[in-house]
């Protein structure tokens, strides 16, 4: 079963952020397969980072990776991370850095898997 989750929209890029643990799977699943996407618009420093982090249990996290805030504005080339491995748990957490500007908007996609 294919699910949709807004993380973030519009969210303040003048305040660092966590989000809430976003399970993805149900019943102990993991997903099977899922899509992260992430954009940013009105950045006024290029200093803020996103980390994307995974668990297996929702308290111990490992980061996929780490996303520079780099331009002013991402909205017509948005980030993409594709995410094989299966993992119980996904959250994202900003860091602004210097930034007292814009916005920042992050949408998950992901299957249902089976074990």
């Amino acid at each position: 079963m294919a699910n949709k989750v807004s993380i973030c929209s519009g969210k303040s890029l003048a305040n660092s952020y966590t989000s809430d643990w976003i399970p993805l799977g149900e019943s102990g699943h993991a997903a099977s397969h899922s899509s992260l996407q992430i954009s940013w618009s009105g950045a006024d420093a290029t200093d803020g980072t996103i980390a994307i982090e995974l668990s297996n249990d929702g308290s111990i996290s490992t980061v996929l990776r780490t996303i520079t805030i780099d331009s002013a504005s991402n909205t017509s080339d948005a980030d993409m991370t594709i995410i094989t491995a299966s993992v119980l748990y996904l959250r994202i957490k900003y860091s602004k850095g210097s930034n007292t500007t814009g916005t920042l908007s992050a949408t998950l996609f992901y299957n249902h898997g089976a074990s």
